[in-house]
């Protein structure tokens, strides 16, 4: 007579699955987010050169100059002298010059 019984045990019971395996797809995430972070400060870079947008140019007058200089300070006289020294006079014209510029875009 044949012994119905079987064998219980799984082939592979004894090997446990290896847990370090995580290494490869975290550098490659580390990777993929570099490059896109790169990507985006070239195409912002790429889009402020297109305008012709510089940090210190005046849209009025396309010179380089940023105006009279002001006091480090933070008190409440320096800011008022900073504030009654500053050149406001061709505040429109600079406001208009620079809404024409954006007509043109």
């Amino acid at each position: 007579m044949e012994d119905n019984t079987q064998n219980t045990t799984p082939k592979y019971a004894g090997i446990k699955p290896n847990k370090d395996g995580g290494t490869g797809a975290f550098v490659g995430s580390l990777i993929i987010i570099m490059v896109i972070i790169l990507g985006g400060i070239y195409v912002f870079n790429s889009i402020q050169e297109q305008i012709g947008f510089t940090k210190t140019e005046s849209a009025a007058t396309g010179s380089t100059e940023t105006g009279t200089k002001l006091n480090e300070q933070d008190d409440v006289t320096s800011l008022e002298a900073d504030l009654n020294g500053s050149d406001i006079d061709n505040l429109d014209k600079e406001l208009d010059a620079i809404d024409a510029e954006f007509e043109n875009i």
